[in-house]
């Protein structure tokens, strides 16, 4: 039998707390009680409850405090408003605040019992879908590192061959042949680049974090900018940066921040005509630093840019140009949302792409990390890329 779904009571009537609590007796449930909504607060940490009943009108810290309060603690607590003063606007308040059900007083027994019973079935599919959630990131971040390595190996060893068989048969194999051969190599190639790509797209963002520091943007931003001038060049594309002095701290991982500008402007580079321009602005926002990367390329077109962030997703526009793993830009938006950051794009096809990194800006008299936690951005990311 499973663990009692454990229930916190936050009301300031003493009779009101027994008589739920006398309510739900031989109920799987483990119920605590606070008179207030400052000891209530205390009780959730204490108790780590599932589901929280919470008077509205209470001395001192009023429910929707405490309903705010709770959710900032423990997002996956289930709260349940109960209040003598139910008004249409104070539901609607306490739903905003985060309560997914609400009670007027007086209420029956069963009508109590019922919206905990409820309330229990809620917040064992939010624990459910956050396991599954943790199942797929695991799954996702081990999955193509454990067949990379299986597939890698051999076909490492059939490289390697091939290279012995070019030199041992190059005096007497015909131009035909030679030409079969190297079309083997160069398929073999592509594919030990594609398992490389893969294991790229499996970063442990827990290892990445670890690694946190102060980092200058103009670092990640030159290093990306210098190992793309060749491929830039060949394409006649020009390519520029530009970066205020001093350049802006933020805390994060110098690696993977040059990784996600690197997909970025990579992009941008690959997308691009032959003669156009590729430019790379930092600016600093309020609280956020800003990297902007627009191209003059052939743009996203309208049907592509919801699924642009999708795992192996390549846009149709590309198949005018160069083609793309499909995995750059969704693995650069996992790292910059563990930065606490967000992606942005706007684009118009024949016309060319703006992408837009936002993350939070270290200050000079910040302790070692950003005002924000460097967690995932909360603002959904709507639009994407290639």
């Amino acid at each position: 039998m499973g663990a009692a779904t454990r229930l916190l009571l936050i009301d300031d009537e003493e009779i009101v707390l027994d008589a739920c609590t006398e309510i739900l007796r031989g109920e799987p449930y483990d119920v605590a009680t606070a008179g207030d909504g400052a000891r209530g607060l205390e009780r959730v940490r204490e108790f780590r409850p599932d589901l929280v009943v919470v008077d509205l009108k209470m001395p001192g810290l009023s429910g929707l405090e405490v309903l705010e309060r709770i959710r900032d603690a423990d997002p996956t607590v289930v709260p349940i408003v109960i209040t003598g003063y139910a008004t249409v606007s104070s539901a609607v308040e306490a739903m905003k605040r985060g309560a997914y059900d609400f009670l007027p007083k007086p209420f029956t027994p069963e009508e109590f019992r019922l919206i905990v019973r409820r309330g229990a079935e809620k917040r064992a599919l939010v624990l459910e879908t956050l396991a599954l959630r943790r199942e797929r990131e695991l799954l996702r971040d081990h999955f193509a590192a454990i067949v990379s390595h299986e597939f890698k190996a051999p076909l490492a060893a059939i490289q390697q061959n091939l290279y012995v068989l070019e030199r041992e048969l190059a005096a007497v194999a015909s131009d035909d042949q030679r030409a079969r051969l190297g079309r083997v190599k160069a398929r073999v190639a592509d594919l030990l680049q594609l398992i490389d790509t893969w294991r790229r797209g499996s970063v442990d963002l827990e290892a990445v974090k670890a690694r946190f520091a102060p980092v200058a943007v103009r670092v990640p931003v030159d290093k990306a900018v210098e190992s793309l001038a060749g491929h830039a060049a060949r394409k006649s594309v020009t390519l520029t940066a530009t970066v205020p002095d001093p350049s802006p701290m933020v805390w994060g991982d110098q690696a993977t921040l040059t990784e996600v500008l690197v997909n970025i402007v990579g992009n941008a580079v690959k997308y691009s005509r032959e003669g156009g321009q590729v430019s790379v602005a930092v600016t600093v926002e309020g609280d956020d630093v800003r990297i902007a990367v627009v191209d003059s390329g052939i743009g996203i077109a309208a049907e592509d840019l919801p699924h642009v962030f999708e795992a192996f997703y390549t846009a149709q526009s590309g198949a005018a140009g160069e083609r793309g793993s499909g995995l750059g830009l969704p693995v650069s938006r996992r790292i910059v949302e563990a930065h606490g950051g967000a992606v942005t794009v706007r684009s118009t096809p024949g016309t060319g792409s703006t992408f837009v990194i936002t993350l939070p800006a270290l200050g000079e008299g910040d302790p070692g990390t950003p005002g924000r936690d460097a967690a995932p951005a909360a603002a959904a990311q709507k639009e994407g890329r290639r």
